[in-house]
């Protein structure tokens, strides 16, 4: 039985312990698959430490966190392997901005400041050809390299990452600013590692005469607004933990699986900011290939939904329910036989993440099962 990539990364951040570590060194000696799986979930840290690295290293360690968590992981491995690193950057800067700039849901309002915060999702597929398109349109601009300084001021307040005991699960709730629900063990699975990110404040001041710039270079007619120069967005994160279970059967028949949950993150848009302007300027970035600007068009209740991008070569997305709530299952295939699942769904202020190589039937009866 072939470990998955969250054991495996977990080996590779050193996150497990000595015997646990030790299981994983033995299997790898005597199996190409994991072996190969690990050199690539390295060369993925290294590419995200390389391109997504800009002067606050923390803010830039969140997002590239986010990415881990939401972006699947194998998608996006084929998709830096088959497109190149250029394009798989401006993919995920693409949507990380279409997440951040076109997706927040109406929550309070404060004197001068709108207060939103993000509480859906929905699923939006990457195809072979929009990422295609995406390189051919950055290779007519003479585009080689994405660098988010190009698009405004970043800085990050607080953040960090944390492990927690196993056996000391439930202190994680202290540490982050939502309704966290621990888990210990679960019906023949062990609690083997908790991973918190702590809350943070990640301030973004767009510059909005550089991205106008760009957006006409390449024929665009829709500008951002001008009232959003200067202005500074703040999204304020509650935190994520992320929980791996191992089996407790013996080691030829070893099985894993995850669960992350992260609070709704908060965002604070200027006062004077028209977020309807600002969609329909995003919305004909000459750059956003046509079948993401349809999906992104079409979600109907657009101010309450945080697009979650998907590789449609490698996975497939179905709508099912959990709990009697909506839920996203991706199913992403490892060679012939092999599936990876992951299920998504959102409980109140909570995101919820399951994801592993275990059966989907099995799968789907861990995720009803939770409380």
């Amino acid at each position: 039985m072939c470990y998955d990539d969250g054991i495996l990364q977990a080996y590779l951040d050193g996150e497990l312990d000595e015997s646990e570590k030790e299981m994983v060194k033995t299997h790898l000696d005597t199996c190409a698959k994991c072996k190969n799986a690990l050199d690539e979930l390295k060369d993925l840290d290294e590419f995200a430490k390389e391109k997504l690295a800009i002067d606050f290293n923390p803010s830039m360690e969140f997002l590239k966190k986010r990415y881990k968590y939401f972006m699947i992981r194998k998608g996006a491995e084929n998709m830096i392997k088959k497109y190149g690193k250029a394009v798989a950057a401006f993919a995920g800067v693409l949507l990380v901005f279409s997440a951040v700039l076109v997706s927040p849901v109406r929550d309070a309002m404060a004197d001068f400041l709108g207060v939103f915060r993000m509480s859906r999702i929905e699923a939006v597929k990457i195809t072979p050809g929009d990422i295609e398109k995406i390189r051919q349109r950055l290779n007519e601009g003479g585009i080689k390299e994405i660098d988010l300084e190009q698009f405004g001021k970043f800085r990050s307040i607080g953040g960090g990452f944390e492990e927690i005991k196993p056996e000391e699960v439930e202190s994680a709730a202290e540490k982050v600013d939502f309704d966290f629900r621990p888990f210990g063990e679960l019906d023949g699975y062990k609690l083997a590692f908790v991973g918190v990110e702590k809350p943070q404040k990640i301030e973004i001041t767009p510059d909005v005469e550089g991205i106008n710039r760009l957006i006409m270079a390449f024929g665009g007619e829709k500008t951002l607004p001008e009232e959003m120069d200067g202005k500074t967005f703040v999204i304020r994160t509650t935190g994520t933990v992320r929980q791996t279970f191992v089996s407790e059967e013996e080691r030829a028949n070893f099985k894993s699986f995850a669960i992350t949950q992260v609070g709704a993150p908060e965002i604070q848009v200027p006062e004077g900011v028209d977020l309807n302007a600002v969609r329909e300027a995003m919305l004909e970035l000459p750059l956003l290939p046509e079948n993401i600007r349809q999906q992104l068009s079409g979600i109907e209740n657009w101010q309450a939904t945080i697009p979650i991008p998907v590789d449609a070569e490698h996975s497939k997305v179905e709508d099912i329910t959990v709990k009697g709530k909506p839920a996203l299952l991706v199913k992403n295939r490892w060679g012939d036989n092999t599936f990876n699942y992951a299920i998504l769904w959102t409980d109140n202020q909570t995101i919820f993440a399951l994801d592993g190589s275990l059966p989907l039937e099995e799968m789907l009866k861990i995720a009803e099962s939770l409380r």
